[in-house]
């Protein structure tokens, strides 16, 4: 881990034209600092030059020369105060659409309903007693509540008699007001119940600049599901004893159905609790508890009392009781405590977690000069939990992603972890010091914390890949195959709930990431770094807003030429808006054009009119020409404009993107040109074009599904990379050829087509590095096409490690993780084909199911179980999936569901569509990936609206997720009827040796 220096780009170098046009501004960078006067070599020159009706700034930077494979973005952490911007202390941001930028002023309600900016909440008191409810009639005992808080409130700014505050399933409300002489008259009385905003009317109105206290007495109970105060259950791994957790997951809106508050982000308040729960066992919270807490004053209850916390809003409070067990204490470099929270059996495999997180907090820490404010930061696992969440003090995680031996975890689960841990610790910075104003707001803190999470884990392992690589191949790539389609902007405010969690996809992520990437692509990074530090300082403990961002950024490119760009409509484009262009090039001769576009893969899509399509963007533009490699070029293309200018002679090519910072796709119009310019980049050995290569890999596939180039310059560019040694781009062309794969299916007439792509795939695996995580990859996707496709050599291979590595060696053993020696890579797939082989093998996963208490293996043979094609066993288990009950959990629920419908689709859509009303009632959070899964057509695009009009109450509820399936299904009908015919690979030779079926590495019984 590198410390005390900048995070830098490549060294750059200055190339000046000699065209009079261009303006020499070195001058400005040595005024500026940036440039010292004894080193023209230590950054690029800015040029401006005038075109017709077109402005753009060119920077000409020299990078080092490099192989493909040691091509490294060097960035290191870094006291960025000594860079003195100096920008004002309240920037002035104009807002077109007023929201709150810092205090309490009112904003637009984000759920179509909210609460007025009357007051701000400023402490709770929140005093909870939990105990077993013995009324409860569920499989999973319910944890009974009775609770009372105390809300100060303070900053009222109108004199009212009301105070509406959230609430929701909260039973035997009861409100008094401490304040003397002011007493309740009517209340609580329910406003909205279903969105649970509730109010209370007072015999008097209440004085601005006066604190008053508003006492609140509940009852309430614990659920099943996975979100608000919920109940976990599992069986302890050596006794089999019943086991549950008590935890929260209040983001967006769920802190309302534990205690009454003011539930949205723009509030922030201290938080005080007292919890009273059963003495066998532990509660964490976001805050230390205190000295003071007391054992058994209750018989077998315990009270714990937590140190209040710093202002936070809602959502991100915290709290878990358990049979928990804590690991030991790290202390970070700044003195921050680490420890890692979960049940007892697996804290001896946390070590690898805690390393991760040390690693994280430190760099983070030494990286921002904003404190992170606690004395402490924990991991708490949770049984039942969905990825991540980032409560400040105390992240709660499934606990796969603390739990890691390599009995049980393969290298993905390992990374998986890494990225998980930093993403979530980064958002204490991005999401807890500084929190968006309202929802519409979240892409500052995902987008940011998911770009963190990839600058620290290249920073951790020591990456020699360039950074721009993991973007482009990760959250960009993700970002853009959602927003080809008709779908949000980055900045949303949504209908309800329900749209709300589903607009929590890559779009608020990846696409996200991605933008800001694009503007460290901009800047640099000495001024992306520096901006990022002066945003959080300015607005630490207040409100993020991406205006906010852009005004920090332009503060930062004070007396310099960047100056000359409003960085403010250079990203209202990308954010308010959806879609993205594909950049068009063309050349006549020496002349080359650039043209940008809208990328979309269908032209007739259902378009929500909230998100218009249509929209042109300021583009930035990197480009490297071939006469000057070494070079990279820069500039902005303004909206509906066209970029021309001359090369030096008719061999002169240039490549767009090369740097891989633009989201958006490149286009090389002919089809000469295009097979030109990819052959150049192809034989490249120089490095300077490696992200121009990978830029290829990602276009190809969706410029053919949207018509932008024809069949015959798909399979050319396709043949240029089928021996490429090159590893890192296998993985992006494996994973395309299985999805088009996916998409050809069983429709007749295409064997020549799926022989030709299954023979470029082995001929990845046969050119790729050996046991490389890539090669192992590609391999593991061309076995799960044989085994999809139902391959005997598959089954057979299958069957075979399930007897020699399974069954053979476990028996008696009722744990098969402590005995299995199949490698991690195959168990599902083998325990999927002995599950369909007979009732045997199936009834022995299905105990081993039962007994498994490790989270991962676990999860790998509900997974076999659901291969099954048994019709009557079908039934059975899609019953399980969508029916409330202990046997699965609900984190787990859409997976299986995936499996099942993927060995059973016809049997599962059927079910699906009679039991639609009653799985929305039951699984409300789950139904948009049942329906997702259950209704993607490849025959029939009538399908989803024949489901919708028998359906209405669900079309209302899930419009967002049926808008995006029915586009989806326009293109996979499109793909059948349009793109498939086309592609005959006639004059293309198909794979040339011949390849066995492989365990993807081998196992002790030599499989491989």
């Amino acid at each position: 881990m590198k410390k005390n220096h900048l995070p830098r780009m490549p060294t750059p170098g200055i190339a000046l034209p000699s065209d009079s046009s261009y303006l020499d501004l070195r001058r400005v960078f040595w005024a500026s600092g940036v440039c010292p006067k004894d080193n023209n070599d230590a950054i690029g020159l800015a040029v401006v030059r005038t075109t017709v009706n077109v402005t753009f700034v060119q920077f000409v930077v020299n990078v080092y020369q490099q192989t493909i494979n040691q091509i490294k973005l060097s960035m290191g952490i870094t006291q960025i105060t000594q860079y003195d911007i100096h920008p004002p202390e309240n920037p002035d941001i104009e807002i077109k659409n007023p929201r709150l930028i810092g205090g309490s002023s009112q904003i637009p309600n984000v759920f179509q309903s909210g609460l007025p900016s009357t007051f701000y909440p400023t402490f709770y008191d929140i005093n909870l007693h939990i105990s077993e409810n013995p009324l409860s009639h569920s499989d999973i005992p319910q944890y009974f509540v009775n609770g009372t808080v105390v809300i100060t409130l303070k900053d009222v700014e109108n004199d009212t008699d009301t105070i509406t505050f959230n609430a929701l399933r909260l039973q035997n409300l009861t409100a008094t007001m401490s304040n003397d002489g002011i007493n309740i008259t009517k209340g609580p009385y329910a406003i909205d119940a279903n969105e649970g905003i509730y109010a209370v009317k007072l015999d008097s109105k209440l004085v601005a600049g006066v604190e008053y206290k508003l006492h609140l007495s509940y009852t309430t109970v614990t659920n099943n599901g996975f979100r608000g105060f919920y109940t976990s259950h599992y069986k302890t791994a050596k006794r089999h004893l019943d086991a549950y957790t008590i935890s929260t997951q209040f983001e967006p809106r769920y802190a309302r159905t534990l205690f009454p508050c003011f539930d949205e982000p723009r509030f922030r308040a201290q938080f005080m609790f007292t919890v009273t729960h059963p003495k066998n066992m532990k509660a964490v919270s976001n805050m230390p508890a205190l000295p003071s807490s007391v054992e058994g004053n209750e018989g077998e209850m315990t009270v714990t009392e937590f140190e209040p916390t710093p202002p936070i809003p809602s959502y991100t409070v915290a709290l878990a009781i358990g049979d928990f067990e804590s690991s030991e204490a790290r202390f970070t470099e700044k003195g921050t405590l680490i420890q890692i929270h979960g049940r007892r059996e697996y804290m001896r495999d946390t070590e690898m977690a805690l390393n991760y997180a040390e690693g994280c907090l430190d760099l983070l820490q030494n990286l921002f000069h904003v404190e992170y404010p606690l004395s402490k930061l924990d991991l708490t696992g949770i049984t039942k939990f969905t990825g991540a969440m980032e409560n400040i003090g105390n992240v709660f995680v499934s606990e796969k992603l603390i739990f890691l031996n390599n009995r049980y975890a393969d290298k993905s689960a390992y990374d998986n972890a890494l990225v998980t841990i930093a993403h979530e610790f980064s958002h204490q910075w991005f999401g807890n010091i500084v929190t968006p104003i309202d929802w519409s707001q979240a892409f500052m803190s995902e987008g940011f914390a998911t770009f963190m999470s990839y600058y620290i884990m290249n920073e951790l392992k020591n990456d020699t890949n360039d950074l721009n690589l993991k973007f482009a191949m990760n959250p960009q790539r993700q970002g853009m195959e959602v927003d080809s389609f008709p779908t949000h902007p980055v900045e949303v405010v949504e209908k309800n709930l329900f749209e709300h969690h589903a607009i929590f996809d890559p779009i608020i992520y990846g696409k996200a990431c991605s933008i800001f990437n694009m503007v460290r692509g901009v800047v640099g990074d000495r001024i992306f770094f520096n901006a990022l530090q002066k945003y959080l300082e300015d607005n630490k403990n207040g409100h993020a807003h991406w205006k906010k961002l852009t005004a920090a950024i332009q503060n930062g490119v004070i007396n310099s030429d960047l100056e000359k760009i409003n960085f403010t409509e250079l990203l209202e484009g990308w954010i308010t808006t959806p879609g993205y262009p594909v950049i068009k090039v063309s050349r006549n001769g020496t002349h080359y054009t650039l043209k940008a576009e809208p990328f979309r893969l269908i032209k007739d899509g259902v378009v929500d009119s909230r998100w218009p399509l249509g929209k042109s963007w300021p583009v930035p533009i990197w480009f490297r020409r071939s006469s000057n490699l070494s070079k990279v070029e820069f500039l902005i293309m303004p909206p509906n404009a066209e970029i021309t200018f001359n090369v030096k002679n008719e061999t002169d090519l240039i490549f767009v993107n090369t740097e891989n910072y633009g989201f958006y796709r490149v286009h090389y119009e002919t089809p000469s040109l295009a097979q030109t310019t990819t052959q150049a980049i192809r034989n490249d050995t120089t490095g300077h074009l490696a992200g121009a290569r990978l830029r290829t890999c990602l276009d190809l596939f969706p410029l053919f599904y949207a018509g932008h180039i024809d069949s015959a310059q798909f399979f050319n560019t396709l043949e240029l990379f089928r021996k490429d040694s090159v590893t890192t781009y296998h993985a992006i062309l494996s994973v395309e050829i299985q999805k088009m794969l996916q998409r050809i299916g069983d429709t007749p007439g295409y064997g020549d087509l799926k022989k030709y792509l299954k023979g470029f795939l082995s001929d990845l695996v046969h050119n790729g590095i050996p046991n490389s995580a890539t090669t192992k990859f590609s391999q593991k996707i061309l076995n799960d096409i044989e085994c999809a496709e139902g391959k005997l050599l598959c089954k057979g291979t299958a069957l075979q490690m399930f007897v020699e590595g399974v069954y053979k060696v476990c028996k008696g053993v009722q744990e098969l993780v402590d005995c299995v020696i199949v490698p991690i890579a195959d168990r599902e797939r083998v325990y999927c084909e002995a599950a369909k082989s007979g009732k045997k093998y199936y009834d022995y996963i299905t105990r081993h199911y039962v007994a498994s208490q490790n989270p991962f293996e676990k999860v790998r043979l509900l997974q076999g179980i659901a291969c099954t094609k048994d019709s009557e066993t079908v039934e059975t288990l899609f019953n399980t999936i969508t029916t409330p009950n202990d046997d699965i959990h609900d984190t787990n629920r859409a997976a299986v569901f995936n499996v099942l419908f993927a060995n059973n689709p016809s049997t599962v859509k059927k079910m699906f569509i009679a039991k639609a009303s009653e799985i929305a009632d039951a699984f409300p959070d789950l139904f948009g990936e049942f329906a997702t899964t259950a209704l993607t057509a490849r025959d029939d695009v009538d399908e989803v609206p024949e489901f919708l009009k028998n359906n209405a109450d669900l079309a209302t509820k899930y419009e967002y997720i049926f808008r995006k399936l029915q586009n989806t299904n326009k293109f996979e009908l499109r793909f059948k009827k349009d793109l498939l015919p086309t592609l005959k690979p006639t004059n293309v030779t198909v794979a040339r040796h011949k390849k066995d079926f492989k365990s993807v590495s081998c196992g002790p019984f030599h499989v491989c």
